[in-house]
Protein backbone atom coordinates (compact mmCIF):
# COMPACT_ATOMS: atom_id res chain seq x y z
CA UNK A 1 0.00 0.00 0.00
CA UNK A 2 0.85 3.75 -0.61
CA UNK A 3 1.46 6.20 2.55
CA UNK A 4 -1.88 7.23 3.50
CA UNK A 5 -0.96 10.88 4.07
CA UNK A 6 1.69 10.82 1.10
CA UNK A 7 1.92 13.71 -1.34
CA UNK A 8 1.30 11.03 -4.29
CA UNK A 9 -2.07 9.37 -2.85
CA UNK A 10 -2.85 13.41 -1.80
CA UNK A 11 -2.28 14.56 -5.37
CA UNK A 12 -4.15 11.57 -6.95
CA UNK A 13 -6.97 11.91 -4.64
CA UNK A 14 -7.16 15.72 -5.63
CA UNK A 15 -8.02 14.55 -9.14
CA UNK A 16 -10.34 11.69 -8.88
CA UNK A 17 -12.77 13.49 -7.02
CA UNK A 18 -12.16 16.76 -8.88
CA UNK A 19 -13.08 14.65 -12.69
CA UNK A 20 -15.89 12.67 -10.84
CA UNK A 21 -17.13 15.67 -9.91
CA UNK A 22 -16.32 17.23 -13.30
CA UNK A 23 -17.53 14.10 -15.54
CA UNK A 24 -20.44 13.45 -12.32
CA UNK A 25 -19.02 10.35 -12.18
CA UNK A 26 -20.08 8.26 -9.30
CA UNK A 27 -18.14 5.84 -7.07
CA UNK A 28 -19.87 3.08 -8.74
CA UNK A 29 -19.09 4.03 -12.39
CA UNK A 30 -15.26 4.42 -11.30
CA UNK A 31 -15.30 0.57 -9.58
CA UNK A 32 -17.37 -0.53 -12.48
CA UNK A 33 -14.59 0.40 -15.36
CA UNK A 34 -11.82 0.03 -12.99
CA UNK A 35 -12.47 -3.00 -11.34
CA UNK A 36 -11.01 -1.19 -8.04
CA UNK A 37 -13.49 -2.19 -5.06
CA UNK A 38 -15.98 0.44 -4.32
CA UNK A 39 -15.68 0.28 -0.91
CA UNK A 40 -11.77 0.67 -1.59
CA UNK A 41 -12.41 4.09 -3.55
CA UNK A 42 -14.62 5.78 -0.64
CA UNK A 43 -11.96 5.05 2.12
CA UNK A 44 -9.12 6.09 -0.35
CA UNK A 45 -11.59 9.26 -1.43
CA UNK A 46 -12.59 9.97 2.43
CA UNK A 47 -8.59 9.76 4.16
CA UNK A 48 -9.11 6.50 5.22
CA UNK A 49 -7.16 4.34 3.64
CA UNK A 50 -4.41 4.29 0.61
CA UNK A 51 -4.34 3.06 -2.87
CA UNK A 52 -1.74 0.32 -4.16
CA UNK A 53 0.10 2.00 -7.55
CA UNK A 54 -1.60 -0.77 -9.23
CA UNK A 55 -5.36 0.09 -7.88
CA UNK A 56 -4.11 3.87 -9.13
CA UNK A 57 -2.84 2.57 -12.21
CA UNK A 58 -6.29 0.53 -13.20
CA UNK A 59 -7.85 4.03 -11.98
CA UNK A 60 -6.05 6.06 -13.91
CA UNK A 61 -6.53 3.86 -17.00
CA UNK A 62 -10.52 3.59 -16.15
CA UNK A 63 -10.63 7.94 -16.28
CA UNK A 64 -8.73 7.94 -19.13
CA UNK A 65 -11.71 6.06 -21.03
CA UNK A 66 -13.98 8.45 -19.33
CA UNK A 67 -12.42 11.43 -20.53
CA UNK A 68 -12.16 9.96 -23.72
CA UNK A 69 -15.93 9.47 -24.01
CA UNK A 70 -16.92 13.33 -22.47
CA UNK A 71 -14.55 14.47 -25.40
CA UNK A 72 -16.49 12.61 -28.19
CA UNK A 73 -19.43 13.52 -26.65
CA UNK A 74 -18.00 16.96 -26.53
CA UNK A 75 -17.04 17.52 -30.01
CA UNK A 76 -20.72 15.53 -31.13
CA UNK A 77 -22.51 18.31 -29.39
CA UNK A 78 -20.14 21.19 -31.16
CA UNK A 79 -20.92 19.15 -34.70
CA UNK A 80 -24.88 19.54 -33.88
CA UNK A 81 -24.37 22.94 -32.73
CA UNK A 82 -22.76 23.79 -35.97
CA UNK A 83 -25.27 22.11 -37.89
CA UNK A 84 -27.90 24.16 -36.22
CA UNK A 85 -25.83 27.07 -36.75
CA UNK A 86 -25.44 26.87 -40.47
CA UNK A 87 -29.24 25.62 -40.77
CA UNK A 88 -30.32 29.10 -38.98
CA UNK A 89 -27.83 31.22 -41.49
CA UNK A 90 -29.53 29.34 -44.45
CA UNK A 91 -32.83 30.46 -43.31
CA UNK A 92 -31.67 34.09 -42.94
CA UNK A 93 -30.12 34.47 -46.00
CA UNK A 94 -33.42 35.78 -47.04
CA UNK A 95 -33.83 37.99 -44.18
CA UNK A 96 -30.41 39.36 -44.10
CA UNK A 97 -26.87 38.99 -45.38
CA UNK A 98 -25.61 40.35 -42.23
CA UNK A 99 -27.49 37.75 -40.26
CA UNK A 100 -26.64 34.87 -42.02
CA UNK A 101 -22.75 35.96 -42.32
CA UNK A 102 -22.84 36.46 -38.59
CA UNK A 103 -24.15 32.77 -38.24
CA UNK A 104 -21.87 31.48 -40.77
CA UNK A 105 -18.89 32.66 -38.99
CA UNK A 106 -20.40 31.53 -35.36
CA UNK A 107 -20.84 27.93 -37.14
CA UNK A 108 -17.30 28.11 -38.13
CA UNK A 109 -15.97 29.47 -34.80
CA UNK A 110 -18.08 26.56 -33.00
CA UNK A 111 -15.50 23.62 -34.42
CA UNK A 112 -13.03 25.93 -35.54
CA UNK A 113 -13.31 23.93 -39.20
CA UNK A 114 -13.94 26.17 -42.75
CA UNK A 115 -16.76 25.24 -44.07
CA UNK A 116 -16.89 21.86 -46.29
CA UNK A 117 -17.91 22.78 -49.88
CA UNK A 118 -21.07 21.23 -49.18
CA UNK A 119 -21.90 23.35 -46.42
CA UNK A 120 -20.64 26.17 -48.56
CA UNK A 121 -22.90 25.72 -51.39
CA UNK A 122 -25.41 25.56 -49.20
CA UNK A 123 -24.91 29.02 -47.38
CA UNK A 124 -24.20 30.66 -50.26
CA UNK A 125 -27.38 29.60 -52.34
Amino acid sequence: MADIGGFKNAAFRNVLVALRKRLKLTLQDVSDKSGVNISTLSLFENFKAGLSDEAQGKVVSALLTFLDKAQEDQQREKERERRELLDLAINARGLSSALSESLKNLAVGTTNAPLNKKEQALVNQ
